[in-house]
């Protein structure tokens, strides 16, 4: 199983061939998966297509939700960044440790996870 992160699924929408790639390569060979935080990130900024077609295509993908697990995995990235002094957004720590927290791998082309030095984290 796989998770995508907010940015490939707009670059799919947006039709980047490396997304389309991508998001039919594993479409094909095993379950998809976003976090609720994705999920959010994609309707509240949802300009580039029309509402009704992005929960049509987001509902078929199960859903990711908080707990205390991956909150707490989540809160332990966020220290450990700070310490470095290479925090990221609170949204991409949420998702990290939701990914973590479930031991599935996370799809992004968002460099900044690269700080999380995480084996789940997969930047592409």
């Amino acid at each position: 199983m796989v998770v995508f992160d907010t940015n490939v699924i707009v670059n799919y929408f947006y039709g980047n061939p490396k997304a389309v790639k991508l998001i039919e390569k594993y479409l094909d060979r095993e379950k998809i998966y976003i976090t609720i935080i994705n999920r959010y990130e994609l309707i509240k900024g949802s300009k580039f297509v029309e509402t009704k077609i992005l929960n049509e295509f987001l509902n078929a993908f199960d859903v990711y939700y908080l707990d205390q697990k991956s909150v707490d995995i989540s809160a332990q990235i966020y220290r450990q960044l700070k310490e470095k002094g290479k925090l990221i957004n609170d949204s991409d720590i949420l998702i990290a440790g939701m990914c973590i927290s479930n031991n599935e791998e996370l799809i992004t082309i968002d460099r900044e996870f690269e700080r999380i030095n995480n084996k789940n984290i997969k930047v592409v």
